[in-house]
């Protein structure tokens, strides 16, 4: 059966999976050609991270000796050497404590392989190592130890004697001039000791075995690369061919630099690390990741480069893996892309064959019938074609066509509807839009508002604070002037007027005052609103602040000591109730207790006292601003302390009530949060 006589549900079938096949079968091929290349790029720079981690060991380590030979330096030991005079039984007693600190190091760090004492002629004094007998801590005898003023790291140390520490290039252990069989890579931290007068007295020396090292650094890397180490010339300090590790040491030059051109220039860099990273260089294949790591912090020549390898054949082999698991989704999605052809074919040939069935006559009618919402209003006509006329809901008439196309046209009038259902949700959805961008507008006019009102309740703050408060000062000090000046000329109630003027103008510095720290609440935010403080630390803080009665007994009970509060405002409000209490308690035998307890999420603190107390219809009133409820005659006040405690204690989220105390007199009660609003904590 020819393509054009295929059903409508085949034809789709087809064309779904030759378009799942060209889409993604046509662009396998480059994809696998990019994949190879991609795959490399990514391994060479995942290796960064890898030799990341590995040069951190080898500088620690390295960093581990500077420390190491400092603290042997600093020792009573090593100090006792550099000032006794050579040859002196002190001087021999010193080493000997020098020898087993040496020991001690030794034994703690298996990768120390020596630690020695060099004297001033170059010759060796003292020397721990590891060649004894079954690899075990020995003291090299007199007769063994051996002059070292010939080797490089001993000149270059008694050469700078400013220097702190001189670290030595890596190379193979030399004894006695020759190179100890089996080789064995070292590296060496020396440090020069003085005497009281700064003269120099000798040097002591660290050896690490860096083979140990280098191990544990390739431990650190994935066995499937391949894994070197570099000097800061080139040469190999490990390497999988034993032919090509330190031949510089045997006059051979078999140089990275040559093996991988370009990373040469790393080494001339003064930073301190880089990485390189390339993919299939003129003398290798696959993914190459190199990091320069610089160990002496005085000396940023002094370098070894991590190398990594993955080669061409791994790579491949992981973008043939890449390829058969893409293989397989193509797989999965042709057969995928069958059902859906089925199930797309299947929805779009139901409609067109009912609608290829509703063209009939007899199916026109009922067709129409179906469509919600309308209704026939008449149906003319004379010449075979006649023409069906729907009214919609608004009760306009429209023609919709011939039995002929009446399905199209019927669609017709169903998309029209919908889209005057969307035309009527669009402008209901424009009122919203419109309601809410008043009400946005109405929302940051008022936030305006407030703000402006804030910034002229802070310069109230202000004038209440300075310009209203400096004339009564004024006042004050002019009637204090007049009372001395004039002490001998004034009776007694000119005196007693003047002692009035000056106490009802205190009296008014003091409201200011309380008026605008009332005002200022919530709006200071320094270091003591941040700073978190041990319980036993406010109350101190409370004590020193507070001005009591001798006889005046104050207690604080509960477990402050293993509280935490931050300073302000808590250590405010226990003063103002606490001074509360003072003001208004007992004449005299005054005992007030504050006791803290921890109730789920609040501290809780009651300060009892045992004065008059506060009868039942004014523990609301007292919390009101100005007031009290005895004559500021009486008892000197402004009224504002109860009512600065509750607007900080609803600021920060708590809670505070007035009751009967057991005393019979008042209990304040103060529910504090332990995450209080308004703070970091």
């Amino acid at each position: 059966m020819k393509f054009g006589q295929r059903s409508i549900q085949e034809k789709i079938i087809a064309l779904v999976i030759t378009l799942v096949i060209v889409c993604s079968g046509v662009p396998l091929f480059f994809v696998y050609q990019a994949l190879t290349v991609q795959l490399a790029t990514n391994k060479a720079l995942e290796f960064s991270g890898e030799t990341e981690l590995q040069g951190l060991l080898f500088t620690t380590r390295i960093q581990e000796m500077i420390h190491d030979v400092k603290i042997v330096a600093s020792s009573t030991a090593a100090e006792t050497v550099a000032l006794s005079a050579e040859g002196s039984a002190e001087r021999e007693r010193a080493i000997s404590l020098l020898a087993t600190s040496f020991s001690q190091l030794l034994a703690e760090k298996p990768y120390y392989v020596q630690a020695r004492y060099i004297g001033l002629d170059g010759y060796e004094k003292l020397r721990i190592d590891r060649y004894g007998s079954g690899g075990r801590l020995r003291r090299v005898p007199a007769e063994e130890l051996q002059d070292k003023l010939r080797r490089e790291y001993v000149r270059a140390s008694f050469k700078d004697l400013s220097a702190p520490y001189y670290i030595s290039r890596i190379n193979l252990n030399r004894e006695n001039g020759e190179i100890t069989l089996p080789y064995e890579p070292v590296v060496r931290v020396a440090k020069l000791i003085f005497n009281g007068q700064a003269q120099l007295q000798g040097m002591l020396v660290i050896n690490q075995r860096i083979n140990d090292l280098f191990t544990e650094m390739a431990q650190m890397a994935n066995p499937l690369y391949t894994y070197r180490v570099i000097d800061q010339e080139g040469n190999y300090l490990k390497h999988i061919d034993a032919r090509k590790v330190f031949s510089f040491e045997f006059g051979k030059e078999l140089s990275a630099f040559q093996d991988f051109p370009g990373i040469e220039d790393m080494f001339a860099s003064e930073e301190p690390a880089r990485y390189f990273s390339a993919v299939d260089g003129p003398s290798y294949q696959g993914a190459l990741g190199v990091r320069t790591v610089s160990y002496d912090p005085r000396d940023p020549e002094h370098k070894i480069g991590i190398i990594l390898l993955g080669s061409k054949a791994d790579i491949d082999a992981m973008a043939a893996d890449t390829l058969k698991n893409v293989l397989l989704i193509i797989v999965v999605l042709l057969v995928l892309a069958m059902f859906i052809g089925i199930a797309i074919a299947r929805s779009l040939a139901r409609p067109l064959r009912d609608i290829a069935s509703a063209i009939r006559l007899d199916d026109i009618d009922a067709s129409l019938e179906a469509l919600p919402r309308y209704r026939d209003e008449r149906v003319t006509g004379g010449d075979g074609a006649r023409q069906i006329v729907r009214a919609a809901p608004s009760g306009r008439l429209l023609s919709v066509g011939s039995r002929r196309r009446d399905e199209v046209v019927a669609l017709a009038w169903a998309l029209r509807h919908y889209l005057i259902e969307i035309k009527d949700k669009t402008a209901a959805l424009q009122t919203e839009i419109d309601d809410h961008n008043r009400a946005e507008r109405a929302l940051r006019t008022a936030n305006h508002e407030l703000s402006c009102a804030n910034i002229e309740l802070e310069q109230f703050s202000y004038i209440a604070s300075h310009d209203l408060r400096a004339p009564l000062r004024v006042i004050d000090n002019a009637a204090s002037w007049l009372e001395e000046d004039l002490a001998e000329q004034l009776n007694g109630e000119q005196l007693e007027n003047l002692m009035l003027l000056r106490q009802r103008t205190r009296r008014l510095d003091k409201l200011l005052e309380d008026l605008a720290d009332y005002t200022m609440v919530g709006k200071q935010q320094d270091s003591r609103y941040q700073t978190r403080v041990n319980g036993t630390q406010i109350i101190d803080k409370v004590r020193f602040l507070l001005k009591k009665p001798v006889d005046c007994e104050l207690r604080f009970t509960g477990d402050w000591k293993n509280y935490e509060f931050v300073s302000m405002p808590l250590q405010h409000v226990l003063s103002n109730l606490i001074n509360n209490a003072i003001k208004h308690g007992a004449k005299s035998g005054a005992k007030i207790t504050v006791s803290a307890r921890l109730e789920g999420d609040n501290y809780v603190f009651d300060i009892t006292d045992n004065g008059p107390g506060i009868a039942p219809e004014y523990r609301e009133l007292v919390f009101d601003m100005f007031k009290t409820l005895k004559p500021r005659d009486e008892v000197e006040g402004s009224g504002m302390g109860l009512a600065i405690v509750r607007k900080i204690v609803d600021l920060y989220g708590g809670a505070v009530s007035v009751g009967e105390s057991t005393e019979g007199g008042c209990t304040f009660t103060v529910v504090w949060p332990k995450q209080a609003l308004n703070t970091e904590a």
